[in-house]
């Protein structure tokens, strides 16, 4: 969490650089690095020296400068990078002072009130023009070389004791690491290209099975190691060691090929099988499907949902790239925070139909429909995302906006594709949203839902009946779990 007044500004840089280290551990090693910040870690062979040995590769980055022992203010430092090449940006750059200069130049020549005031808003915006390229969050270093490293006693900043090199914890038996003798205009120390090349290694024996077993977690809701961010001690054992390392292998084997690991899954027995439950020799001996004797029925994520909700109605936009969408929050919402709705600017509807990937993540204003369907927590890494069952998720898949304005695009695109036909349109919204045809039980319930609520919109003298009748219908058959859950 930033902290822009810190009472340290030395030991702020220490807690950005134990940030990135750690989840820099969990996320590709699956080892529990912060532990070993104050003292040897209590229960993995990890020693206080492994810490600051592994935090050397990241001693390059000075992401806020101006450092200082006593409090005030950090200064913002290089934490962007441009997303263009360096001749792009320098080229922009000078083509830029240009038109300033120019600018400024017929800003001295006018001569009366109005003449200036055009000059001075022609040469405000010169100066606040956008580059032609977009930025991203990004660490950058401070040049070829690094600040020493220290194992601190206790991790306190001010009691420094000896100096270590960047290595990799000893318990692996891995050689110390050769860094590469830098340039004096390198722009980074290298250190971190090192600890890249290690980590993707096929010779490192944690990373393809770390990368494996969250894969597994994505298709399968546990993974084969439950706890996919500690493969340590106070971590579960894989339930399945042979197969985790089958898959590792396979991993590597075929070029660290994520997606020719995903095709593997999925095309196995196991992925493929139902999640029906009626096995009651199967539930006696393994009520908890360790043995996978079948699928684990699972809500699909929060993103999942949302983006589900735009491919039934048909609006979804996939287009790729670009900056990030701002969607459309209640007054309500933006009054969370401090500053109700400074800067943020709701992004054009077209773009607010791309998929959740893209929206815009700010820990104090979240998406209520994401947050209710437990969104991950934006403030620090998450390996396994709570999973809860409330009444506000139902509250909100029946009345929130988002949900009611894609339930009215389903009903538009059901009279669109299968004609005034109200029994075909259930057929038709049963294909695209199940999958399947309805039982004739089915057909007929929801035949008497769509009748009751036209009745209903009648008396309530709506001003097209057939719309919100058959909004309501969409909105039910969003809400279902056959619709909401993995199988």
């Amino acid at each position: 969490v930033w902290d822009d007044e810190p009472d340290s500004t030395v030991a702020a840089e220490y807690d950005d650089l134990d940030d990135v280290m750690v989840a820099t551990g969990t996320a590709f090693l699956g080892l529990t690095l912060g532990c070993a910040r104050c003292h040897d870690h209590k229960f993995d062979p990890i020693s206080q020296a492994d810490y600051y040995s592994m935090l050397g590769f990241f001693r390059g980055i000075d992401p806020y400068g101006q450092h200082k022992t006593g409090g005030g203010g950090r200064g913002v430092g290089k934490i962007e990078r441009a997303l263009a090449l360096p001749a792009e940006v320098r080229a922009w750059e000078a083509a830029k002072q240009v038109r300033v200069k120019a600018a400024e130049e017929r800003l001295s020549r006018a001569v009366d009130a109005a003449g200036k005031k055009r000059c001075e808003e022609d040469l405000k915006r010169v100066r606040t023009e956008p580059p032609p390229f977009g930025f991203a969050l990004a660490a950058v270093e401070n040049g070829p070389v690094a600040k020493p490293t220290h194992v601190l006693a206790r991790g306190d900043p001010g009691t420094p004791r000896g100096e270590v090199s960047p290595a990799f914890p000893a318990v692996l038996g891995v050689p110390a690491p050769g860094i590469p003798r830098r340039a004096p205009d390198a722009p980074s120390t290298g250190r971190r290209r090192v600890l890249a090349d290690w980590v993707a290694s096929p010779q490192n024996p944690l990373t393809a099975r770390v990368v494996a077993n969250r894969v597994w977690q994505r298709h399968f809701g546990t993974g084969i190691v439950p706890t996919p961010d500690d493969f340590g001690r106070t971590g579960l054992p894989p339930t399945h060691p042979e197969l985790l390392d089958y898959l590792a292998s396979e991993l590597v084997g075929r070029g660290w090929s994520l997606k020719q690991l995903h095709r593997l899954i999925l095309s196995s027995r196991a992925y493929r099988m139902s999640s029906d439950t009626r096995n009651s020799r199967a539930q006696e001996s393994d009520p908890g499907n360790v043995l996978l004797w079948r699928q684990s029925l699972r809500r699909i994520d929060a993103e999942a949902v949302r983006d589900t909700l735009l491919v039934l109605s048909g609006e979804l936009n996939l287009r790729e790239g670009g900056p990030s969408v701002y969607p459309t929050l209640s007054s309500e919402v933006h009054g969370t925070q401090d500053s109700a709705g400074k800067g943020w600017t709701d992004s054009e509807p077209a773009e607010q139909r791309r998929r959740s990937v893209y929206l815009v993540v700010k820990r104090a204003l979240k998406v209520p429909l994401l947050e209710c369907l437990d969104f991950a927590n934006s403030t620090s890494p998450v390996g396994v995302r709570p999973v809860t069952t409330t009444a506000p998720q139902a509250l909100t898949l029946l009345n929130d906006a988002f949900v009611q304005q894609r339930a009215a695009a389903f009903a538009a695109r059901l009279s669109r594709e299968a004609g005034p036909d109200p029994d075909a349109r259930i057929r038709r919204a049963f294909a695209l949203a199940l999958q399947r045809a309805p039982t004739p039980r089915e057909q007929a319930s929801s035949r008497a839902f769509v009748d009751e609520q036209l009745e209903r919109a009648r008396s309530e003298k709506a001003a097209v009946p057939g719309d919100v009748a058959w909004s309501g219908f969409a909105r039910a058959l969003l809400n279902l779990n056959e619709t909401l859950h993995a199988e």
